[in-house]
């Protein structure tokens, strides 16, 4: 099996850290002192008689989800085209507001109230279907493993006797623990997926492993690796909102624009744009 070798993308190393947060990682964040969990907001729609639609997100530098640009303030990535444009395919019935905050702050915020969805690119659990509903997937989150394109390397049953190296926290470090004596392979854990790059880099491992996205946002034209065709393992991706009747029936009205967008090919356009990849063909 041939691999496929990966789009050249210029992300800062620190940003990608809080990639492999999106797909796994904890559920839900309690909600943090007003002062740890700075919000922005910018206005989609007009305001007047609609129904009020507000829809939190990562801000900062979380990028390629969602991040603020320095010069302009304007919010952009990929949650920000995606409900932008939801936003207009809504505003016969909703006046769309995007709030973005810290990370940890998000289910905080829709647990309070102050937000009507959660969105930044968050996988399909059962943890969080316990309490949240979630919106029809719109996107794939694969886990895979990466690898130097002259490592002889094409397969995961090649990684038989091999090293291969995961950031402690990460969705791929849980996978690869419990696919290790299948696969034959030794897991090395590392602080953080930059060191594990690196050694990858400089021959000291095999292969590494973290999901797709993550990979894309470290590799450069200095670390130019090659992912697997064959993943490890594979999340879907959707909005979550409240447990209750009213969060449903707006639920009803984000799934339809959002199939709408999936099949006029807008959200494999924002997966290419953002992601170097169309991850629809994986949801």
């Amino acid at each position: 099996m041939n691999c496929k070798r990966i789009a050249a993308l210029s992300l800062t190393a620190a940003l990608a850290l809080g990639l492999t947060a999106c797909s796994g990682g904890s559920t839900t964040a309690s909600n943090p002192p007003e002062d740890s969990a700075p919000v922005t907001s910018q206005s989609t729609g007009e305001t007047g008689e609609k129904e009020s639609l507000v829809v939190v997100t990562g801000g900062g530098t979380f990028n390629p989800y969602s991040y603020t640009d320095e010069e302009t303030g304007e919010l952009k990535g990929f949650e920000a085209d995606m409900w932008n444009e939801l936003a207009n395919r809504l505003s016969d019935q909703y006046d769309v507001s995007i709030e973005s905050t810290t990370f940890d702050a998000i289910w905080g915020m829709l647990d309070s109230g102050k937000a009507d969805v959660a969105a930044c690119f968050f996988g399909i659990n059962d943890e969080r279907l316990e309490k949240y509903d979630a919106s029809i997937p719109y996107a794939g989150d694969p886990v895979g493993v990466a690898v130097l394109p002259d490592s002889g390397i094409t397969t995961l049953a090649d990684l038989k006797g091999k090293t291969v190296g995961v950031a402690a926290g990460s969705a791929a470090l849980d996978e690869m623990e419990a696919r290790k004596d299948e696969l034959g392979c030794t897991v090395k854990t590392y602080e953080a997926f930059t060191e594990v790059i690196q050694d990858v880099v400089l021959g000291r491992i095999d292969a590494c492993a973290n999901d797709i996205i993550a990979i894309h946002s470290y590799n450069t034209t200095d670390t130019d690796l090659s992912i697997l065709d064959e993943k490890l393992t594979e999340s879907q991706v959707a909005y979550f909102v409240r447990k209750d009747d009213a969060s449903a029936a707006k639920l009803e009205d984000i799934n339809t624009a959002l199939q709408s967008m999936l099949d006029d090919g807008t959200v494999a356009e924002y997966c290419v744009t953002w992601f170097g990849d169309d991850l629809t063909v994986n949801r």
